[in-house]
């Protein structure tokens, strides 16, 4: 009797699982000993375990209400039965969705852009090309209608040589009208000459040299200032011819330098006689004409500054050396559009 009862033992017959071999229904971690979470608390997920075993450690009396609901909440997700064949939940954070659309928005506001700034860099290109082509276009347009006039011209021009100008006169009235310079100077020498058919007007020649020259031409000076110096004694007016020289000899034109210089060495009445002034211009005259010796077809008569050299040679031994030299230096200083005194 005695050995049956010392053979019995007080050990509970079911022995409870020790907390190093409890496991989490939800995440399958194994307890470890060195967990510090409560027992009836997976460490990992912070879930309950199935059931509370006794005396398991109460949660500490600081743990908040809001605590507890958690955890019973936790306990009673992991305690209800899940869908047959359905993996238990990953512990895995969801993606950022919405970094991944305010990513993609960007994308596509930015190639917009990117587009609409593509688009109209290329429009404005195509307008500067267009107005580029336009321009050039109205200038090959410009040069060939130039080119047509000038065509034009010089028949003109050969018709009144050849003592035609009733044939010449309806074309150059017509470019003369439109503001032609070179066609007013003919209209004009059409009219001073008179002939080709067509009758002496004085008063038309001048009216339509002085609006060639107010247009600048420089032919149109020469002429005019070639009919007050030797023109009919009626209309001779040295100071007149003076003046128009002048317009075209500070403009650079050989014509109108030498006739300028030759009417200052002649001391003609209301000019007088300047010969350091006559021997500059001649001397720019001749190098003018030397370095384009090219004469113009209107000129007057023995008006060109083909015959500077010799007017030079003409004057130049009536001078002292002292006023050659000066005339010399001021022709070396003197640029067109410069004061001529």
């Amino acid at each position: 009797m005695n050995h049956s009862i010392s053979s019995l033992s007080l050990e509970p017959l079911d022995t409870p699982e020790t907390p190093q071999q409890r496991g989490c229904p939800r995440c399958q971690y194994v307890r470890q000993a060195s967990d510090t979470a409560p027992e009836w608390q997976c460490p990992r997920c912070g879930v309950a375990y199935d059931k509370v075993q006794p005396g398991a450690t109460a949660p500490p009396p600081s743990t908040s209400k809001a605590s507890a609901g958690k955890a019973a909440q936790r306990s009673a997700q992991a305690q209800s039965p899940q869908p047959p064949g359905r993996a238990s939940v990953s512990s895995t954070p969801e993606r950022p969705w919405a970094l991944i659309v305010f990513t993609v928005g960007m994308v596509l506001l930015l190639g917009l852009v990117g587009w609409k700034w593509q688009a109209r860099h290329y429009q404005a290109a195509e307008r500067a090309a267009r107005a580029a082509a336009d321009a050039q276009a109205q200038t090959v347009a410009q040069e060939k209608a130039r080119q047509d006039e000038e065509a034009q011209l010089k028949a003109a021009e050969g018709l009144w040589r050849s003592h035609k100008s009733e044939q010449a006169l309806p074309t150059v009235e017509a470019m003369a009208q439109q503001g032609h310079p070179r066609a007013m100077v003919l209209l004009g020498l059409m009219h001073w000459e008179g002939r080709g058919g067509m009758p002496k007007n004085p008063t038309l020649a001048l009216q339509w040299l002085q609006k060639a020259a107010q247009q600048g031409s420089a032919l149109a000076a020469v002429w005019l200032g070639y009919i007050h110096e030797k023109g009919p004694q009626d209309m001779r007016q040295p100071s007149l011819a003076e003046n128009w020289y002048r317009k075209a000899a500070r403009a650079g034109d050989s014509t109108g330098l030498y006739s300028l210089g030759k009417l200052y060495a002649q001391d003609l009445p209301g000019v007088g006689y300047r010969p350091v002034q006559a021997l500059m211009l001649l001397e720019l005259a001749m190098r003018d004409f030397n370095a384009n010796p090219t004469q113009e077809s209107m000129t007057p008569n023995n008006q060109s500054a083909f015959w500077a050299q010799g007017a030079m040679r003409s004057l130049e031994p009536r001078m002292s050396i002292t006023d050659a030299a000066q005339a010399r230096r001021l022709a070396d200083a003197w640029k067109p559009g410069m004061p001529l005194e």
